[in-house]
């Protein structure tokens, strides 16, 4: 609802210029965005390769963390 409510501000009430300038700021901040989801993925692939890596040379179940001391929600690791 916002989205669609946002959309038809910028296209009928702010100059011209303003709204190339907001479209192009949100199509670059949504690669942006992308570009992070992506390596999120990969970081988050590679931590649950090391908790399966150690898991299985160590006979010990582990749990990454992420930054911020939430544990991975897709790990079902557990210490």
């Amino acid at each position: 609802m916002m989205r669609r409510l946002h959309g038809w501000l910028v296209t009928h009430f702010l100059p011209v210029w303003a709204k190339e300038t907001i479209l192009e700021e949100n199509k670059r901040l949504r690669a942006e965005l992308e570009q992070q989801r992506a390596e999120n993925r990969e970081l988050r692939a590679y931590a649950r390769g090391l908790e399966e890596g150690f898991s299985a040379l160590h006979g010990m179940k582990f749990n990454i963390t992420l930054e911020g001391g939430r544990p991975d929600e897709h790990s079902e690791s557990t210490i």
